[in-house]
């Protein structure tokens, strides 16, 4: 099968985008030149056509195995496929956890049969419980790309300190979750005048701040390395620019939708839009996008979290959290930061940012190479209706008009056009 991409924008890490067509033949990029012309070709175009390496999200959680009923490897490969990615280094929470060599060779085996590729991450404690310890080495050397307790509570400290010197000489990144929900086990919402009103328990940004302090201080004496994952508070951004500057080995990434998204939006008791870490002021939403812009952030996360219906259709208070959000990353972050950042900088957050996180090296598009590629319009106006390829519907950002839409996909030899 030949594909034809006309008049595309070219982003390559480090270099300047240009425009130019590129033809791929059975599954590898065979020419790219000002103009190529095949009749025998399937022909990809948009008004404004970009292309880029595939997009990695790190962070998303699948329902398999255990919770196939929320979302199965494969409808999260469609659903992350319709969003841009080609690959997702996906969260532990299952049922059993991923924290065995037998858990990530089940992932790695199902991968040849999946639309996008991946990177298992495993368990730092055994049976998430965060008492002992996985067997991190062992997972590491058939496939594990990173380790992570998910999206619940941040790794306790002494495990925390003791994984990350045991991955030191594994060469891969502890994912921590900065929330202290001791704080306050009931809180709802973000804690300000927004939660008063609503008759709320907030959850107040000095829950994420003092761990985001915590972990700074406990790569300063580890020398590991380490990601904080779904970063939500302004407030937090001036420790991890610290420790960058002290060169210790940190990188972050937030949620696209807290970019778009503030306390106010909760304000109707929309179950929906009840997600963890939850959507906060409107100086913290402006803080995140000034550190996007000044490069403190290094990815921007789906923070995909399906859940069945009855967890969401019920009382605010006995709602849980979370949003599915893979389709929808690139088109919210695009259409916050179209105007701050210039688009091979937003890309950045989407592929170089996430492969510099795991340690993966992005391959060019250039002629010769394998055809691993993401096709979008950052221009392209539309309005979204909800997800077609998610198990799950609950989805905070159904009816938002977008700027920038997601084209398609190839990747594994494959099309998707959406």
């Amino acid at each position: 099968m030949k594909i034809l991409i006309k008049k595309a924008t070219i982003i390559n890490q480090g270099q300047e985008p240009v425009k130019r067509d590129i033809l791929i033949e059975n599954g590898k990029i065979t020419n790219i030149a000002k103009s190529i012309s095949d009749d025998k070709a399937k022909i990809i175009e948009s008004d404004d056509l970009h292309v880029s390496p595939g997009w990695i999200d790190i962070g998303a959680q699948p329902g398999q195995p255990g919770y196939e009923y929320r979302e199965t490897f494969l409808s999260i490969g469609n659903a992350a496929r319709a969003g841009g990615y080609t690959s997702l280094a996906t969260f532990p929470r299952n049922n059993p956890p991923i924290q065995s060599r037998i858990e990530i060779e089940y992932i790695l085996q199902l991968n040849e049969s999946l639309p996008v590729h991946i990177y298992p991450v495993g368990a730092v404690s055994q049976e998430l419980a965060g008492k002992d310890l996985t067997e991190m080495m062992d997972m590491v050397s058939i496939g594990a790309i990173a380790f992570s307790d998910g999206r619940k509570s941040p790794i306790e400290t002494s495990l925390l300190t003791r994984a990350l010197e045991y991955v030191i000489p594994l060469g891969v990144v502890i994912i921590d979750f900065p929330l202290d929900r001791s704080f306050t086990t009931e809180g709802q919402i973000h804690e300000g005048k927004i939660s008063a009103s609503m008759g709320l328990t907030g959850i107040p940004s000095v829950a994420e701040d003092v761990i985001v302090q915590r972990d700074m201080q406990l790569l300063a004496y580890t020398k590991g390395k380490l990601h904080l994952h779904a970063v939500s508070s302004g407030s937090s951004m001036p420790f991890i620019q610290k420790a960058r500057g002290e060169n210790l080995n940190v990188t972050c990434d937030v949620p696209a939708m807290h970019l778009l998204l503030e306390d106010k939006d909760v304000g109707d008791f929309d179950s929906y839009k009840k997600v963890l870490p939850p959507f906060r002021a409107q100086k913290d939403r402006k803080s995140l996008i000034k550190a996007l812009k000044d490069g403190i952030v290094d990815h921007i996360s789906s923070i995909h979290t399906p859940l069945e219906i009855e967890a969401k259709d019920c009382e605010f208070t006995y709602a849980s959290f979370g949003s599915i959000g893979l389709e929808t990353a690139f088109a919210t972050a695009n259409t916050v930061l179209k105007d701050v950042m210039p688009v091979r900088d937003i890309i950045d957050k989407f592929c170089f940012g996430p492969a510099r996180i795991l340690g993966l090296t992005v391959p060019p598009i250039e002629k010769g190479g394998v055809a691993n590629l993401t096709f979008f319009d950052p221009g392209k106006e539309w309005s979204y209706n909800g997800s077609q390829h998610s198990l799950s519907n609950n989805d905070a950002l159904v009816g938002t008009k977008f700027t920038g839409k997601v084209i398609g996909t190839f990747s594994k030899g494959r099309l998707l056009i959406n």
